[in-house]
């Protein structure tokens, strides 16, 4: 009898232990995202690369709708651009603000709007020219948006929208996107669509193998950097974004587009004269 309860309480232990170490293998980076969550293989994958962060409290908060500051940091990083200093005096999301400009997430942007909620298209255009997706040709899934961005999007499999009871697919492209909505996009360019693992952030900028820097690696580079800065056909511009442009252009700061051509140049009377034949 005695052997008998010896056994079972063995099996006990065991069991509670087994328990105790799966529990442990599956345990979450942030408070309220429980491994069973839709979003946490996603909002883990990016956790784990350095990308994504929680709030001090240890929470995620993944409901929460993404701010601009946020979306900036988000997309940055995931794209391999180095996390840069931190300025006490302004804004967490300050530096990104720059950063987002290099870049061409924006074209013109205010500080003050930082901890605003950025709407759903707003967001995947970004993201889209963040990710180099620019390929923006064929028909909308969407019953409400048909914008190029947002179909490429679709088509790579990264935003899918809601498909309602009427049977139709929504984007929904005026409401705010979350915080796990977002970081579920990232993932599942990386892992679904590029078939890879989220890239630590800053790689992509590290050519060099001790002997000089790889030269097909670096036009590769320069390459992707330069159509993701253009402009692309069907890409709507707010008025703020063109007039910005155009201040830089006149101001002698921007002189060449990203493909190294002149975005001016300067014509005489006499040359335009011999255009129209006159002399």
């Amino acid at each position: 009898m005695k052997k008998r309860i010896a056994v079972l309480f063995l099996a006990l232990v065991l069991a509670a232990s087994s328990s105790t170490t799966a529990l442990a293998a599956e345990a979450s980076p942030f408070t309220d995202l429980h491994p069973e969550h839709w979003a946490y293989p996603y909002v883990s994958a990016l956790h784990q690369s350095g990308v994504v962060g929680g709030y001090p409290d240890g929470t995620f908060q993944g409901e929460n709708d993404v701010t601009w500051g946020e979306v900036f940091k988000l997309l940055l990083l995931a794209v391999g651009v180095e996390e840069p200093e931190r300025d006490p005096e302004k804004h967490w999301a300050y530096p990104y603000i720059q950063l987002a400009l290099d870049n061409r997430l924006v074209y013109a942007f205010l500080e003050e709007y930082l901890d605003a909620a950025p709407a759903r298209l707003d967001v995947a255009r970004m993201a889209a020219r963040a990710l180099d997706l620019t390929d923006i040709s064929g028909e909308s899934p969407y019953t409400d948006c048909a914008d190029g961005y947002v179909v490429e999007l679709f088509e790579k499999g990264i935003m899918n929208g809601t498909v309602e009871a009427d049977g139709l697919r929504y984007f929904y492209p005026d409401r705010p996107i979350s915080r796990q909505e977002l970081v579920t996009m990232l993932s599942r360019y990386e892992t679904e669509y590029l078939g890879r693992a989220i890239r630590p952030s800053g790689s992509l900028a590290r050519f060099s193998d001790g002997a000089g820097v790889h030269t097909a690696a670096r036009d590769a580079m320069l390459h992707t950097m330069a159509c993701k800065a253009s402009i692309k056909g069907g890409w709507k511009s707010d008025p703020a974004e063109l007039q910005a442009l155009v201040d830089r252009v006149q101001s002698g700061e921007v002189q060449f587009c990203p493909h190294g051509r002149p975005v001016k140049v300067r014509v005489s009377k006499y040359e335009i004269e011999k255009m129209f034949k006159r002399a």
